[in-house]
């Protein structure tokens, strides 16, 4: 919720609080459904045990390999459910274009955000 406020302060209320609250809810509930994957993971590649330096680069590879699918599916869901910048990107591949430009640009954060 903190996280919300705060973007919704820096925006100068411009952007829904609600939709905001939602967008936040959506990403942290990603990032939670993959918590029993990261559990087996690190228990099955314990870092302070055995090989620390191969079972830390096979865990960063499979943060590395989740991060851009919540990254994607997170949009797809704020798309297809409660999202009201649709007269501005009337179709996902709009949105996701959208996104990258600006990533590729340097900006720190999406423009739907």
């Amino acid at each position: 919720m903190f996280h919300s406020v705060v973007a919704w302060s820096e925006l100068d209320g411009q952007k829904p609080l609600g939709y905001l609250l939602y967008a936040s809810g959506v990403r942290y509930a990603l990032w939670t459904l993959t918590l029993p994957l990261l559990v087996k993971c690190v228990k099955r590649f314990p870092v302070p045990h055995g090989d620390w330096l191969r079972n830390g680069a096979v865990l960063l590879l499979i943060v590395l390999g989740l991060a851009p699918l919540v990254s994607l599916t997170w949009p797809a869901i704020l798309y297809s459910t409660w999202f009201p910048y649709r007269s501005s990107f009337p179709t996902f591949s709009s949105l996701v274009a959208s996104y990258f430009v600006k990533s590729c640009r340097g900006a720190c954060s999406p423009v739907w955000r």
